[in-house]
């Protein structure tokens, strides 16, 4: 998907809270997705990895939404649990229509999403990577 391409819509996912995962919620923010399985070590690495940003950005227009792309609710609960992660966190394992749109095959991966809803980068930094501070120092400035 291009820059500057509307995000396609996330298809009736919800948060473990329960709340609906939409654009028009998070209108007016970025948004930093990290696609991730809950089975893979180099997954959960990163999901880590993005805790601290989602502690340093709490009070800037940035949305941090994770969606875990396999296992059942169960599994992905315990690895939740287990890890104490923050954020949004949604599971995608039965309803991937979000992961297919963005053609997402390989995990862990990173998507940028602008304040409107377009597509800044359908490949961004990962959480472990030097270039996602100051991307994101760029977009909190906003």
């Amino acid at each position: 998907i291009a820059k500057g391409v509307q995000a396609p819509d996330f298809a009736g996912l919800t948060s473990k809270g329960g709340l609906p995962i939409n654009w028009e919620r998070m209108k007016g923010k970025s948004v930093y997705i990290l696609c991730w399985l809950a089975a893979s070590d180099a997954s959960i690495d990163e999901v880590r990895a993005l805790q601290k940003y989602i502690k340093k950005y709490a009070k800037t227009p940035i949305e941090f939404v994770m969606i875990a792309g396999d296992g059942s609710a169960q599994y992905w609960d315990k690895v939740l649990e287990k890890n104490r992660f923050a954020g949004t966190q949604v599971l995608a394992a039965s309803n991937r229509d979000f992961l297919d749109a963005m053609s997402v095959q390989l995990f862990p991966r990173a998507i940028l999403v602008d304040s409107d809803g377009k597509i800044i980068s359908a490949v961004a930094p990962l959480p472990s990577s030097p270039k996602l501070p100051s991307l994101l120092d760029e977009l909190a400035a906003k």
